[in-house]
């Protein structure tokens, strides 16, 4: 981090300009990051709620907090998607 910092005072330019390729790479790793996290959230959701001893386990809210705060991510993923998409 020091190098960095000190190279970064060595530049001269006021902007950094970025590449297409930067804006796409960073698309690309958040879209595979939802979609890993979705697939280890599912087979976590069933995992719990087989272990779990009925409703009213500790184990079975776990598993539904697991349940919505997944759909809620990808909820939250399309709307903030067709708010930029709009937006340019």
């Amino acid at each position: 981090m020091t190098a960095m910092y000190y190279l970064r005072k060595q530049l001269k330019m006021i902007e950094v300009m970025a590449d297409e390729r930067d804006y796409k790479l960073a698309g690309n790793a958040a879209r595979h990051t939802i979609t890993i996290y979705g697939l280890i959230g599912v087979f976590g959701i069933f995992i719990l709620m087989a272990l779990s001893g009925g409703k009213e386990d500790f184990i079975y809210i776990l598993s539904q907090y697991l349940a919505f705060s997944i759909c809620f991510l990808f909820i939250l993923n399309v709307v903030i998607f067709r708010y930029l998409t709009q937006k340019k």
